[in-house]
């Protein structure tokens, strides 16, 4: 099965305003993470977004979401890709989460504090689900606690096993 990490921004005027936040902290040219996933039948997209965690078909996924890059991931199989993916839809988004990794962003030693998770995986954002899948399906570790994994520290980690398709 195809694997694609895609980095995007929102077609919505008020989640382009409010993401831009986030791309000003992260110091990255794109706001949301998810996944794509394909084979000869079908494309779809998995993500985490407020209100809950979704799969949707990639056709009605890009009429909210401008691509700005993708990175191909070495191919899995259609059971391991649903293995990862039928816990994490219907997932409750974190803004909590998104808010602690603002202030880590903007104060450095923020992340100290935190010894243990946030949540875990009772609530996702968006750089933690692909993180998940990343660390599950491809044996890769970050440095940091899931629930503070930036856009950024996402995206160095993705260049280190996929390869650049768009952007």
């Amino acid at each position: 099965m195809r694997i694609l990490v895609l980095f995007c921004t929102s077609k919505s005027g008020i989640k382009r305003f409010f993401g831009g936040s986030i791309e000003i902290l992260d110091k990255v040219p794109f706001q949301h993470a998810a996944l794509l996933y394909s084979d000869d039948r079908m494309t779809r997209v998995v993500e985490s977004i407020i209100p809950i965690s979704r799969d949707i078909a990639y056709e009605e996924w890009l009429n909210h979401y401008t691509i700005v890059e993708a990175y191909e991931m070495p191919e899995l199989t259609p059971s391991a890709v649903q293995v990862f993916i039928k816990p994490l839809v219907g997932k409750p988004y974190s803004v909590f989460q998104l808010l602690l990794i603002s202030i880590s962003n903007y104060w450095g030693h923020f992340k100290t504090f935190f010894k243990t998770d946030v949540n875990g995986s009772q609530t996702l954002i968006c750089s933690e689900l692909v993180a998940e899948f990343l660390e599950s399906s491809y044996d890769v570790s970050f440095d940091e606690l899931q629930d503070f994994i930036s856009l950024k520290d996402l995206r160095e980690k993705v260049r280190t096993i996929g390869v650049k398709r768009i952007g």
